[in-house]
């Protein structure tokens, strides 16, 4: 696939479990980016706390609640789920504990623009928590973007980014 343009449709899809403390944040600096086209998508594998009500606060911005369903039984289905979700040239796979720099789409968008042959954009930022603190060891974070990657192969899609 040949990407047209900077201005492709993006999409940002976000699987989650139980996110209530942090999606709203995670969100917010989806919704603050500097590149605009782009399709939000949340993946709810069946939480137990407001992670569903905090998303669907976010409807009239255009953020889709996708909810799973007795079929999803764990994060690498979940993360699956979403990212068939996505319609765009491009597809990001971002957490639902994580906050983005206001530029990071434009940026990895540049450089798939200007690196026809790369097809994965990797970046390395620590998860965090309800209070903003690093949740996860580091090389656990590097090992599960690998394993993702290359379950992202399987997709007809040429073009993904993980954050």
């Amino acid at each position: 696939m040949t990407v047209k343009s900077l201005h492709s449709l993006v999409s940002i899809c976000i699987p989650c479990y139980n996110a209530e403390a942090t999606i709203a944040k995670t969100v917010d600096s989806i919704l603050a980016q500097t590149y605009s086209n782009i399709e939000i998508i949340v993946s709810d594998n069946q939480s137990s706390d407001n992670t569903k009500q905090v998303v669907s606060t976010y409807e009239n911005q255009g953020v889709r609640l996708v909810e799973g369903d007795e079929r999803i039984f764990g994060g690498v289905d979940n993360w699956d789920n979403v990212l068939y979700q996505g319609n765009g040239e491009f597809l990001c796979l971002y957490h639902a504990d994580d906050l983005y720099e206001p530029n990071i789409i434009e940026k990895e968008v540049c450089f798939l623009m200007a690196n026809q042959d790369v097809g994965t954009v990797l970046t390395l930022k620590p998860p965090i928590d309800e209070n903003g603190w690093k949740k996860r060891d580091f090389l656990e974070r590097v090992c599960l973007w690998l394993l993702y990657w290359f379950k992202a192969l399987k997709l007809k899609k040429s073009k993904v980014f993980f954050a």
